[in-house]
């Protein structure tokens, strides 16, 4: 089996883990097609010259690049910025 799998039972609010890679500028999403693909990750904020950008994690991502599509998904992507910094967490919602 390939993916991750909870050994013990998860409280929902917790957060599972930081989705790691490079910081890319990426084209816009599109409208049709996914917008992730592969290890790419496309993200929601923008730069301030308002350009697309997303983490690549093919080379240097962690755990998280190996969580697999759930039609009910108990664990959601959200991101979180602080100041300059920003990072996309796994946060789990049951």
């Amino acid at each position: 089996m390939r993916g991750l799998v909870a050994m013990a039972p998860i409280a929902a609010g917790e957060v599972s883990g930081e989705y790691f890679g490079h910081l890319q500028l990426f084209g816009p999403p599109c409208r049709n097609g996914p917008t992730n693909e592969g290890n790419r990750m496309h993200l929601r904020t923008r730069t301030t010259g308002n350009k697309y950008v997303g983490l690549d994690a093919q080379n240097a991502g962690g755990k998280l690049r190996f969580m697999n599509h759930a039609c009910n998904p108990s664990t959601r992507f959200h991101e979180v910025q602080t100041g300059q910094r920003l990072t996309v967490v796994a946060v789990t919602v049951r």
